[in-house]
């Protein structure tokens, strides 16, 4: 079943960040993003959701809007 949330945190350096959705937060890592952009905050995303260490984690991360960019 495919989610819906916002990029809340991504940290370039160590390719990884935290998208924020019904449940609350959920860790995702560069390389779950299927389209191969790098996600920025505020992104809105569509992703599935797996095990990792025990842990629940976003898997094949999509985005499906933009964040507006301020100037």
């Amino acid at each position: 079943m495919k989610l819906q949330g916002i990029v809340s945190t991504f940290i370039t350096h160590k390719k990884f960040g935290f998208i924020h959705y019904t449940d609350g937060d959920i860790f995702f890592h560069e390389l779950d993003v299927i389209d191969g952009n790098i996600l920025q905050r505020g992104d809105r995303v569509e992703f599935e959701t797996g095990e990792y260490k025990g842990r629940t984690k976003a898997l094949n991360v999509q985005r499906i809007a933009v964040t507006a960019v301020k100037s």
